[in-house]
């Protein structure tokens, strides 16, 4: 069953994983909609459900807050909180 509010597309775009505690992760996001994300990433059994990221797609994208709400084997999903303003 497909819970997403809004379609998602295809996207194969770097994305950098900020994870509080100084650990940051370069992985490929997979598909985008406008409340989340899946990432492909070899750190997903690092990840737990609820862990939050500052995350910067792409190299010219304002950083947002996002949250796990999913782990696969091949990555994770992440749901989007707000941007990051200064």
């Amino acid at each position: 069953m497909n819970k997403r509010c809004s379609q998602r597309t295809n996207q194969r775009l770097p994305i950098r994983l900020h994870f509080f505690g100084d650990q940051t992760d370069i992985s490929e996001l997979q598909d985008i909609s406008n409340g989340g994300f899946f990432v492909r990433t070899d750190t997903v059994r690092q990840l737990a459900k609820g862990v939050v990221a500052l995350v910067s797609i792409g190299n010219e994208s304002a950083p947002v807050l996002a949250e796990v709400v999913r782990i696969e084997a091949e990555g994770a999903a992440f749901a989007v909180l707000n941007e990051v303003t200064d």
